[in-house]
């Protein structure tokens, strides 16, 4: 038997349940600072 979009209803669909980020990594915020005149320096 198929649905209105013709797509068969005894097959299910698989659900992605992995997480996509790890617990041990921090999160939070972050200062990204560039120099105006020297474009290629940077900092964290």
């Amino acid at each position: 038997m198929t649905n209105r979009i013709g797509y068969a209803t005894n097959i299910k669909a698989k659900k992605n349940n992995k997480k996509k980020r790890l617990k041990d990594i921090m999160r939070g915020t972050f200062t990204h600072v560039r120099s105006k005149q020297v474009k290629q320096m940077t900092a964290i």
